[in-house]
């Protein structure tokens, strides 16, 4: 599942793509990332609520009415993503949009309730299981200026160039160590991950 972004964000799709033939089938409309969530929903970002619509995985077709599970979910217009994440399990984690940057990213069980909350963070991305989410921090003391080391994982090395065209976006200078490497698979069909170690001056 992906979104096709488009200059006209009222345009932009999301698709389900079959890996072993490559065909691929509009699911809806929609500037937002999309996530499957059993036992048969789609959950996707619009207008500030992140929306749920029964979805069918064997025909690939979205169905019904779309219904709001959560409000004020934060949104990153340049990614045309919404903040939220769910497990194979059905744990849904959220950023919620608050003030002055300020966000708070809370634990929602498969029954709507509210189980607790993790802390100001963003991207989170919950572990299949259910049981961890991984999220961005960004710590006010560093900047990219102050990254060490970058390792960064790809599921296909002819897109090395393409890569670097990215990341020469965000370090000019004082390049930090890196390492590029090639994997068979990623989650969530990923084409890079990327992670990295940076120092707090003190």
């Amino acid at each position: 599942m992906y979104t096709v972004r488009h200059g006209d964000t009222d345009k932009t799709e999301i698709y389900v793509g079959d890996l072993q033939s490559k065909e691929r089938r509009l699911v809806l409309t929609a500037a937002s990332n999309a996530a499957y969530s059993p036992p048969g929903f789609i959950l996707y970002w619009r207008d500030g609520y992140l929306m749920a619509q029964s979805f069918d995985p064997s025909s690939a077709r979205a169905t019904g009415d779309p219904v709001p599970v959560a409000e004020q979910v934060d949104y990153v217009l340049a990614n045309v993503q919404g903040q939220f994440t769910v497990s194979r399990t059905g744990v849904l984690a959220y950023n919620t949009s608050g003030v002055a940057g300020e966000s708070q990213l809370t634990w929602f069980g498969s029954d709507g309730k509210e189980e607790g909350t993790i802390g100001p963070g963003s991207t989170p991305a919950v572990s299949p299981d259910g049981k961890t989410v991984a999220f961005s921090r960004r710590d006010r003391s560093t900047g990219f200026g102050d990254v060490w080391l970058i390792q960064v994982y790809c599921t296909d090395l002819a897109l090395y160039d393409a890569f670097n065209g990215v990341y020469s976006k965000y370090f000019h200078a004082n390049f930090p160590a890196r390492a590029f490497v090639g994997v068979a698979k990623l989650l969530f069909g990923a084409h890079f991950e990327v992670g990295g170690i940076a120092v707090a001056k003190r």
